[in-house]
């Protein structure tokens, strides 16, 4: 049943009561069949290629299964799927996890199970941000860094940045808590470009900027063309 663009699964699977191998993938599921849910046999389910976006409760009464949920649209998993400690196999690769995040679901299911016991215990808020400045060279982004660093800072000439600089701003967020700002100044140079892709991560603010010195320079070439020169 594999990549034939199905949509529902009918009722009279459940009848299959013995089923233990089912492959489904490459299909247009929007939500976890729910009649698989009498299949209580099953040993391997592949729902991977779809467009799944939330996994059903019942999942955790099958104790025992190998589950490949990958490349589909879920962004949070039930804390009941940690019941599933005999879960022999789990894939969530290429979804949009964000509870629990990504990282922590691709280590398995003791890691998620570890996950929600932490969560329960309480929640605690990390006032911290990281801040990538990235830009050609001389574009002013150790200028901004300083700036953002300094209010009070006095513009001048900066040494061009040679690999990352990280520069560290604190200042109290509306809700009076300490917040910390790693602002990382990349450098501009064409050498450095290939690089900036495995810093990108998504909790990441990158700033889309103009500054004014990118505008004097662009001023500055303009005026030294001959037609703007005054005669002598």
């Amino acid at each position: 049943m594999t990549n034939n663009n199905i949509a529902t699964i009918p009722p009279d699977i459940t009848r299959l009561t013995h089923l233990q191998f089912l492959d489904l993938w490459g299909n247009r599921f929007q939500e976890f069949p729910h009649v698989l849910g009498n299949l209580q046999n099953l040993v391997i389910l592949r729902l991977s290629l779809s467009s799944l976006d939330c996994v059903p409760q019942w999942l955790a009464e099958i104790k025992e299964l190998s589950l490949d949920l990958s490349s589909n649209q879920l962004t949070e998993l039930p804390e009941s799927l940690s019941q599933l400690t005999n879960l022999t196999r789990l894939d969530l690769r290429d979804n949009p996890l964000k509870y629990p995040p990504l990282e922590v679901a691709n280590r398995g299911i003791e890691e998620i199970a570890k996950y929600f016991q932490q969560f329960q215990c309480g929640k605690d808020y990390l006032y911290e941000a990281k801040l990538l400045i990235v830009g050609e060279a001389g574009a002013g982004k150790t200028t901004l860094a300083k700036k953002i660093q300094n209010p009070n800072y006095q513009l001048q000439e900066e040494d061009s940045t040679q690999g990352i600089d990280v520069i560290t701003h604190n200042f109290m967020s509306p809700n009076q808590e300490n917040f910390r700002i790693n602002m990382w100044d990349f450098g501009g140079q064409e050498i450095y470009h290939a690089t900036h892709q495995f810093f990108l991560t998504k909790r990441s603010l990158i700033p889309r900027y103009r500054t004014i010195i990118e505008s004097i320079k662009r001023s500055n070439q303009l005026l030294s063309r001959p037609r703007y020169q005054g005669k002598k």
